[in-house]
């Protein structure tokens, strides 16, 4: 089942909250100097949310992490919602994702891709998650 809700952009005062809401997930999310955070509410209560870090204020290849969907709320089409939601400018935005959200990702209009596609950032946190997460596979979107 299929429910819209509104997507918002975090401003400051939202981090508190935020950071509850990860907590509440058994998920470690930190927030960095040059993030995007994007979440939904529902009955004013955090229910999904992602982070989009672009590390370097002239990084062209952003980095989204931490999709997370509250579990009464999963297979509702939120993460989709959030994967497609982005007002920022970038010229690509990369994942690593576990192989059982391939699906969801390609859905979302992101593509498989290589390591040999990310920058110099990118590519050391690449190497440096897949040290403990061996099968993760890397997502690209062209924005």
């Amino acid at each position: 089942m299929t429910i819209n809700y509104l997507v918002q952009i975090a401003v400051k005062s939202d981090k508190k909250t935020i950071k509850q809401f990860y907590r509440r997930q058994h998920y470690s999310a930190s927030f960095m100097e040059f993030d995007t955070v994007y979440f939904i509410k529902h009955n004013e209560i955090i229910i999904a949310s992602v982070i989009i870090s672009q590390f370097k204020q002239c990084n062209v290849q952003h980095f989204l992490h931490a999709l997370v969907v509250d579990k009464q709320y999963q297979n509702c089409g939120l993460a989709t919602q959030l994967l497609n939601y982005h007002h920022i400018h970038a010229q690509q935005i990369i994942c690593f994702a576990a192989k059982q959200l391939k699906e969801l990702y390609l859905n979302a209009n992101y593509n498989l891709a290589s390591s040999e596609q990310l920058n110099e950032t990118n590519l050391l946190r690449y190497q440096q998650y897949r040290k403990s997460k061996s099968d993760l596979q890397l997502f690209i979107k062209q924005l």
